[in-house]
């Protein structure tokens, strides 16, 4: 089986072709994969997915398809909570398939966005999706938005696409998703989103659903729901 790789690289070629490595993945594929003259890969680039060979220092174009999305696309919002746990909901995510996460701002968010604190955080959190993504065989690679506060969050949704997990006698996730191409997740922190922010959740057109009758954490809820609609 050819090994798998993710470039933030645009590719553009024709078959038979030979195209110099990404540079975002050379380490990765010499000297982790110790990829050699011969040997055949994947290259998932945006759109595409390029079969190529090693040839020469190069890579020799086999054959290129598109890279069609899982569908639906998944969006997590999530209100962001305490490093090392929010890293590893990151990493999880990513190896489940979430297309884009949004972090948000809410009244119980345990993370304070001081001037320039996410920018110092932007990078290692990257790597972390890099990595889930090469341990995943991802063909796609994940967005990772800046944080938003909750309001201007939910005022910016289509109300028919967004669910939010709720304490209470509600539908399960996959009794309420009825096919729809992207939908959007809101989970929130430790504690919960406040009264006030449910029924602002709510009013914008949020449909609410159950996990069951455990309380997850922060981190455990919006895995839940993402393993619930890509595994379905």
């Amino acid at each position: 089986m050819a090994k798998r790789f993710v470039t933030k690289v645009l590719i553009e070629a024709a078959t038979g072709d030979r195209i110099a490595m990404p540079r975002d993945i050379a380490h990765h594929a010499l000297d982790v994969m110790r990829l050699k003259e011969g040997d055949e890969l994947e290259l998932a680039s945006y759109d595409k997915i390029w079969s190529l060979r090693m040839r020469g220092g190069k890579l020799e174009v086999l054959s290129c398809q598109e890279n069609m999305r899982s569908t639906p696309a998944i969006e997590v919002a999530i209100s962001l909570f305490k490093w090392p746990r929010f890293e590893w909901f990151l990493e999880k995510a990513v190896e489940l398939g979430v297309d884009t996460i949004q972090p948000i701002l809410s009244e119980r968010c345990q993370i304070k966005m001081e001037a320039g604190a996410w920018e110092s955080k932007v990078k290692r959190l990257e790597k972390i999706m890099t990595q889930a993504e090469r341990q995943s065989l991802a063909l796609r690679r994940c967005e990772l938005k800046s944080p938003m506060p909750l309001r201007d969050y939910v005022h910016s949704q289509k109300a028919e696409t967004c669910f939010v997990a709720m304490p209470g006698d509600y539908p399960r996730l996959l009794d309420a998703y009825t096919g729809q191409d992207a939908v959007s997740l809101i989970s929130g922190p430790e504690g919960g989103f406040s009264a006030q922010e449910f029924s602002m959740i709510l009013e914008c057109g949020a449909l609410p659903i159950s996990l069951g009758k455990h309380i997850l954490r922060a981190e455990t809820a919006p895995l839940a729901m993402l393993a619930l609609l890509r595994c379905s």
